[in-house]
């Protein structure tokens, strides 16, 4: 399984506009079609449910398959690697639950097929030194004031499609 963490603010809305931007979309659309991977929400947008449907709404106009879960609070690049560990972990393998966790993964628009362990994932965000040690090479920023473009897209898709 293919995952992208997605941010919202710096990545699909660009510094100094107010909606989600149909360009950078566009952009996650191509990601998705050239990946096959799945979308989870990490940006601040989780931690309310109006925010999660907009998303979820503009993905669907946009062709592109429903969010698969949404990182729990915390430091950004923590919470990544605990969502990850957690999915290979526990949901894959329905060992113990993790009661933090468990509301993060939204198992109704997950296929059974797509139930396997992380192989690839991408950190798409505009937030500078998210990369350590075992975020490395995994890592795309984006530059605030133009959210997701094709040089950061082809970034994305080369991460997730490596070898």
């Amino acid at each position: 399984m293919k995952v992208l963490f997605l941010d919202i603010n710096g990545v699909m809305i660009p510094a100094g506009q107010y909606r989600l931007n149909q360009d950078c979309f566009a952009q996650l659309r191509r990601i998705t079609e050239e990946t096959q991977c799945r979308i989870v929400l990490s940006s601040s947008w989780r931690s309310v449910s109006t925010r999660i449907a907009e998303v979820e709404k503009h993905l669907k106009e946009n062709s592109i398959l429903p969010l698969i879960g949404k990182t729990p609070s915390g430091l950004r690049m923590g919470v990544i690697l605990e969502w990850i560990n957690y999915w290979d972990s526990n949901f894959v393998h329905h060992n113990q639950e993790s009661l933090r966790l468990e509301k993060c993964i939204f198992e109704e628009a997950i296929n059974e097929d797509e139930k396997t362990k992380i192989t690839h994932w991408v950190v798409i965000d505009d937030i500078e030194n998210l990369e350590n040690s075992q975020s490395k090479g995994h890592i795309v920023q984006t530059k605030s004031r133009q959210g997701l473009t094709e040089e950061r897209a082809n970034k994305a898709i080369q991460i997730l499609n490596s070898n």
